[in-house]
């Protein structure tokens, strides 16, 4: 194997077979390198700049996180695929769902894209190579697309698993709430219900 094919394999080992045009760079290749190893099918273009390499498994991982590298910087699973990252009670596979930040236009075909205006509050966290909004904000997002009851079995699961609690909760709630912001209704509603455990 090529020195170059060694240490995109290196790179790639980590991010479920998947590497950027970026990367490529890195390891010292060439736009013809690419070309060339996507003609002769060691290589498949899965996304803007994104390629997968030959013989690994297309999985619902390795979809996201291809969704995740072609949206560009700042980009993170969000929504119902970031709550199955975190296997949150309710949250069942679907087409991948990304967000990123407001006014990138991010056209991928299969990909559900969000848009927002408030992801400099937000720290991703990386759960099986892929970069995710965190357990709350995921819990606020998913106010906005999916039931509120199914929204609550998610966060009754999140909160029994310890991967958030009551403070966290009510923190992302304040720092994200404003007039017509999505999922905030959904998730005031839910600590609102909760009133009296919050409180004691």
């Amino acid at each position: 194997m090529h020195d170059f094919d060694r240490r995109v394999a290196s790179r790639a080992a980590h991010q479920h077979a998947l590497v950027t045009s970026g990367q490529v760079a890195e390891c010292g290749g060439t736009r013809a390198m690419v070309e060339h190893r996507v003609a002769a099918g060691r290589w498949r273009k899965v996304g803007p700049g994104v390629y997968r390499l030959a013989g690994a498994p297309v999985t619902w991982h390795s979809q996201l996180l291809a969704a995740v590298l072609a949206a560009g910087p700042g980009t993170m699973g969000s929504h119902r695929s970031a709550g199955l990252s975190w296997e949150l009670d309710g949250c069942r596979p679907g087409a991948p769902e990304i967000v990123v930040p407001r006014g990138r236009r991010a056209r991928l075909a299969g990909v559900r894209v969000h848009e927002s205006t408030d992801l400099g509050l937000v720290t991703p966290r990386i759960v099986d190579g892929i970069p995710v909004t965190p357990v709350a904000r995921t819990l606020l997002d998913l106010g906005a697309v999916m039931a509120p009851q199914r929204v609550h079995v998610a966060l009754d699961s999140a909160r029994r698993r310890g991967l958030t609690d009551w403070d966290e909760l009510l923190d992302t709630l304040v720092a994200h709430a404003r007039r017509g912001r999505r999922g905030v209704g959904t998730l005031r509603a839910i600590l609102d219900h909760h009133h009296d455990e919050i409180a004691a």
